[in-house]
């Protein structure tokens, strides 16, 4: 819970009034206090901060917001994909996330580095099938390019037609947004597959399913940064989206694949998308689950904390741009710190 820390002059320091969405009454708190989960004082109902700075009052929100979250799941599941690949470094089969993105005429998967295959020939995509995704592997990813440094980014180049032949909806520039670290009380989601919704031998015993997880999730401000662990001093502002990966928060979407309850362990997930809405819906606003936007790619859990972290897209995009230099000045266009980078 937190508690008021008066006298003090940091961003979030200070007091902040908001609105519980049970009882519907105001109250204060410190932002800064917590990483993730406040407590109105007078309901005592747990929220994080986003949730009670922007409180649905509607009668009907859950009704309202389980059906909002099932079309999301929906929207973000026709641009996510899953691959399979032998890691490079155990030699075994794994499986990893990315989002379905087209530049101009070329076509790509937006993942991280630390996925990393022997080589381009053993990565496998996955094709859609109505139902479930079904272990078809399609061999034609043409060049694997990654980030050095500190970006956990890269990019799969597919050869033209492949998102059609997956079953895939590429997202544009359009829907791509620099966000930084997102902090804004802003929903997000994060959209990939994790190794424990992977059913083999579903629904026949040559196949695979995979199934997605749709997280409902919220970034943590970088002046809150310092709640989560002693790690917190390594996080970089001009790098990471840092999040709470908290089961009350979850939202699954899943086929009818028998796959384990609960929010399963996020490995696999990693080079799904972390997406975020433009602003806060309007209440005569027609709403619309395209009103998300890629903001970053997620990258890595903190062991032993209910915290995952991932890197701003901006850093994918300069991959992008560092490697297809005919795609640069498109790119330098629409996203200014991209130059700067």
């Amino acid at each position: 819970m937190s508690t008021i820390q008066p006298g003090s002059t940091r961003p979030g320091d200070a007091p902040e009034t908001v609105r519980c969405p049970e009882c519907r009454q105001s109250f204060e708190l410190v932002p800064n206090s917590s990483a993730d989960v406040f407590t109105c004082p007078h309901c005592r109902h747990e929220a994080s901060l986003g949730t009670f700075r922007h409180p649905d009052l509607n009668p009907n929100a859950a009704d309202v917001g389980e059906f909002k979250s099932r079309a999301i799941a929906d929207n973000l599941l026709a641009s996510t994909a899953v691959y399979v690949f032998i890691c490079k470094n155990k030699g075994v089969e794994k499986n990893a996330s990315g989002t379905a993105v087209r530049i101009g005429d070329r076509e790509f998967l937006a993942t991280v580095r630390h996925a990393k295959p022997r080589t381009i020939a053993e990565i496998g995509l996955i094709k859609k099938t109505k139902n479930p995704l079904l272990g078809l592997t399609l061999p034609r990813v043409i060049r694997r390019v990654a980030a050095s440094g500190a970006a956990d980014v890269a990019a799969l180049e597919l050869e033209p037609g492949t998102l059609e032949k997956l079953c895939l909806t590429p997202i544009t520039l359009d829907r791509i947004r620099d966000a930084g670290t997102a902090g804004n009380g802003l929903q997000c989601r994060l959209a990939g597959f994790p190794a424990g919704y992977s059913v083999p031998h579903f629904p026949a015993p040559e196949a695979r399913a995979f199934n997605m997880l749709a997280y409902g999730c919220e970034a943590i401000e970088p002046e809150r940064w310092h709640n989560i662990t002693k790690q917190a001093g390594t996080f970089n502002r001009d790098l990471d989206v840092v999040f709470c990966y908290d089961p009350k928060e979850v939202v699954e979407y899943r086929t009818d694949a028998p796959v384990p309850g609960g929010l399963p362990h996020p490995g696999g997930t990693s080079g799904g998308g972390i997406w975020q809405r433009r602003s806060i819906a309007g209440d005569d606003e027609i709403w619309s689950p395209v009103a998300f936007d890629l903001i970053a790619i997620q990258s890595a859990m903190l062991e032993g904390k209910p915290y995952l972290k991932a890197t701003q897209i901006i850093h994918w995009l300069k991959l992008v741009a560092d490697e297809y230099p005919d795609l640069r000045n498109t790119l330098e266009s629409r996203y200014s710190r991209l130059a700067a980078l």
